[in-house]
């Protein structure tokens, strides 16, 4: 098994809505169908 480093050029930083694109499951709430409006956390 190889060994892998992490370091400082490993980095990206996206700026605006571009980590969303990448990655929307982890902004937003999948695994509830209607989340706003539905007075479901009530």
């Amino acid at each position: 098994m190889t060994q892998s480093s992490y370091n400082a050029k490993d980095i990206e930083v996206l700026n605006g809505l571009e980590p969303v694109r990448r990655r929307p499951g982890m902004y937003t709430d999948t695994t509830r169908p209607k989340p706003f409006g539905t007075g479901s956390d009530r």
